[in-house]
């Protein structure tokens, strides 16, 4: 009989030690997932010409980029062409199209190019995309865009969306392209608020 109790109690304290390591291993787990979080936080990436930016071109500041930051582009002409494959957000500093101009390096290509989701491009002038079904902004399988703000002209096609679907075109002026706003296989988008005019 005594045999018995003192084998309950010995396998009643190795439980309870289990049982607080346990509980010990969930809770370092848990802090470390909230340290880990904290330091997965969004960032803010600058570009300018200035040396106190982070750096001197759109796509190098994209390049950079984590899911979830958000890329500003201060005032000033940038010849360039971004893609841009992670949900991150590119807005000019000043919210001013009129001076903060992107223009295509090469006219072959699209200015921006959106392979991702969740993306937003917001307060520039985006013009060069002059070859055949090339556009200022371009995008490709594509949901969640927010493309607001901007000013598109002298490209082949101002925005073109291509089999995207759920996104939102808003405030844009799209002006003296050959097409301004061209949808191919995209549906339940939202264009709103835009000023389409003199594309040919």
């Amino acid at each position: 009989m005594g045999c018995r109790v003192a084998g309950a109690g010995l396998f009643g304290v190795i439980l309870l030690k289990i049982i607080r390591t346990v509980k010990i291993c969930f809770v370092i787990g848990f802090v470390l997932l909230l340290l880990s979080s904290g330091s997965a936080a969004a960032r803010r990436i600058t570009v300018g010409s200035d040396d106190n930016k982070d750096f001197s071109s759109i796509q190098e500041a994209v390049n950079s980029a984590k899911a979830g930051d958000t890329v500003y582009v201060y005032n000033g002409l940038y010849l360039e062409n971004v893609y841009l494959d992670k949900e991150i957000s590119v807005r000019s500093i000043s919210g001013d199209p009129e001076r903060n101009v992107v223009t295509a390096k090469n006219p072959g290509d699209h200015v921006f190019h959106v392979m991702a989701n969740n993306v937003t491009i917001s307060g520039f002038s985006i013009n060069g995309a002059n070859e055949p079904l090339k556009a200022g902004i371009y995008l490709e399988n594509a949901q969640g865009i927010m493309i607001s703000n901007n000013r598109l002209s002298s490209n082949r096609m101002g925005i073109y969306l291509d089999s995207s679907t759920t996104n939102m075109l808003n405030l844009n002026n799209v002006y003296e392209n050959e097409v301004g706003i061209f949808l191919n296989a995209s549906e339940d988008n939202w264009i709103i608020n835009n000023r389409v005019e003199m594309n040919s």
